[in-house]
């Protein structure tokens, strides 16, 4: 009954939270290519196990694996298989406040790291990884076009068809592969 009016409460803060934070001027040629440390948010329902496998798959082959943060949900977790030495931080329902946001601890144990480039990985909106993807203070903060998607992330891709997952992760990746 609440869930739209906690939405926007935990949306306003996000954006009080940020509103001191500017954006640098990026240049893209090697952006991607330059990045040193990622950290990758795993959607929160397990759509397709293949696309989430092969995303994972790719950031492991892209980033030495103690290069690379992966936040995701327990039952998306069991999906995938990390090399030894990368993170896998888990976000589980316990981790959420009432306004849909990550608890403190949880952007606490994101910021004791640097990231050069952070992905948020959902289709639709979900506030505590967007939150998330933006509490990192990467440089870059990619994430798929969707409503207050200019909030969070600093470079959006749009995939061709919306409702396939596995479309719009390989759309990710070629567009990666650009930069």
């Amino acid at each position: 009954m609440f869930e739209r009016t906690r939405f926007r409460v935990g949306l306003a803060y996000t954006r009080f939270v940020f509103r001191a934070n500017r954006e640098q001027v990026i240049r893209w040629t090697g952006a991607v290519s330059g990045a040193r440390k990622a950290l990758l948010i795993m959607p929160e329902s397990s759509q397709n196990a293949a696309a989430v496998r092969s995303v994972v798959e790719y950031f492991v082959k892209r980033f030495s694996p103690t290069n690379l943060v992966v936040v995701a949900r327990p039952d998306v977790a069991t999906q995938f298989t990390l090399d030894r030495g990368a993170q896998l931080i888990t976000l589980a329902p316990t981790d959420i406040t009432t306004w849909y946001l990550p608890r403190r601890e949880l952007t606490q144990k994101l910021k004791k790291s640097t990231f050069d480039i952070a992905i948020d990985m959902n289709l639709e909106v979900k506030l505590p990884s967007a939150y998330l993807c933006r509490a990192s203070d990467a440089r870059i903060r990619i994430g798929f076009d969707k409503q207050y998607a200019e909030t969070f992330y600093n470079f959006q891709v749009r995939p061709k068809l919306t409702t396939d997952f596995g479309a719009a992760c390989n759309g990710l990746i070629d567009c990666l592969k650009m930069f």
